[in-house]
């Protein structure tokens, strides 16, 4: 495997949990496929079904792989890209990083920062989210593989791509392997990559996007201010309280 953590000018992670690549639906589907051309296979020479089930099977698989491959459909967790976009990332913040680690692959990246700030990238439905958090108060540690776990206490704000409030979380500890802390964060939590200069901007400025609770949009390039009371929504949208 190739040792794409080691990034010059920045100090090693204190932990790489990457062991083996997750199966997940793809991986389930090719012993599904397995599966069903042995009992072709044992039916044929059985005599319970004319021949050629097998084949056909197979000429199936090889198909449906085909059409997956050219139009994209199979999506990657840790892909090349997505690696790319860390390592940019691992470098751009440099010495603000006072320790980070790579738990897993579905959770490839916790960074701890100068300011206190959590970055945590991890995958939802083969995408990469970003939550920065602040913990406010340490509720102990759960062992186990690395996990992250958001339970909303209070949202001030959410947008389509973006949510920002306090919640009891569960993530990764950044120096233990297979151990996750549990506690309540200030968190603002992406549903998409977002460019580094606006993560970089977030982050210097995190704290004051939880001074008016909401009203300071969060998303940089969609920034609204609303007055206190007022409700703010899209054109076309209908206004939901949290």
């Amino acid at each position: 495997m190739e040792k794409w953590w080691v990034i010059e000018g920045v100090k090693n992670p204190v932990y790489v949990g990457l062991t083996r690549k997750p199966r997940g639906y793809y991986g389930v589907a090719s012993l599904v496929l397995i599966l069903l051309i042995l009992v072709a296979f044992f039916l044929e020479s059985s005599g319970f079904v004319p021949s050629g089930l097998s084949l056909t099977i197979i000429m199936t698989s090889f198909l449906v792989e085909f059409l997956f491959r050219i139009f994209g459909w199979r999506r990657k967790i840790l892909s090349k890209s997505d690696i790319v976009y860390i390592k940019n990332l691992v470098k751009i913040l440099g010495k603000r990083i006072v320790k980070w680690c790579i738990p897993s692959y579905k959770i490839p990246l916790v960074l701890v920062l100068d300011n206190n700030v959590h970055l945590i990238l991890f995958y939802k439905s083969y995408n990469l989210n970003i939550v920065l958090l602040k913990p406010i108060i340490y509720r102990g540690v759960v062992s186990g593989k690395p996990r992250l776990d958001l339970k909303w206490k209070e949202r001030f704000r959410r947008d389509r791509f973006t949510r920002k409030g306090v919640c009891e979380i569960v993530f990764p500890h950044p120096e233990i392997p297979n151990v996750n802390y549990r506690a309540s964060a200030k968190t603002i939590y992406f549903e998409i990559v977002i460019e580094n200069n606006d993560l970089l901007k977030m982050i210097d400025e995190f704290d004051k996007y939880f001074e008016s609770k909401g009203e300071q949009h969060v998303y940089p390039s969609n920034r609204r201010h609303t007055y206190p009371g007022q409700s703010f929504k899209h054109p076309g949208e209908t206004v939901r309280k949290y």
